[in-house]
């Protein structure tokens, strides 16, 4: 799987992610590309300083980092906003039950809100 950051297995080979899109599409985030600048490295700030749209990444701050300049939440990556919905219409066409599809898909990706974007 080089070149690949994940694969959603039960996509099988319809939606690889490379590492490659995500690194360009992080880097032109205006969100992201400054969690990736700074996820090694936060500053100690009470999180009431933090810009709201941050918020969800300072909180989760021990656990982020970065590889291959994409930002990585554990085991999970974070999909830069130009995927979102790209990932979101393949799932709803392979997954019927937006229980399992939350359960599967939360295992490999992660974005604030994620929740809140499959049930809607």
């Amino acid at each position: 799987m080089e070149g690949q950051v994940f694969a959603v297995k039960f996509l099988d080979d319809i939606f690889p992610v490379l590492v490659e899109d995500v690194t360009k599409a992080t880097k032109v985030d205006p969100i992201l590309s400054k969690v990736a600048s700074v996820c090694s490295k936060w500053m100690a700030r009470k999180s009431d300083d933090i810009p709201e749209v941050f918020k969800p990444f300072y909180h989760r701050r021990d656990e982020l980092s970065c590889e291959q300049s994409c930002v990585v939440w554990g085991a999970r990556v974070v999909i830069p906003k130009r995927f979102q919905g790209h990932i979101l219409d393949e799932l709803h066409w392979k997954h019927s039950g937006m229980c399992s599809m939350k359960g599967l898909v939360c295992s490999y990706v992660f974005w604030p809100k994620l929740d809140a974007d499959i049930e809607s």
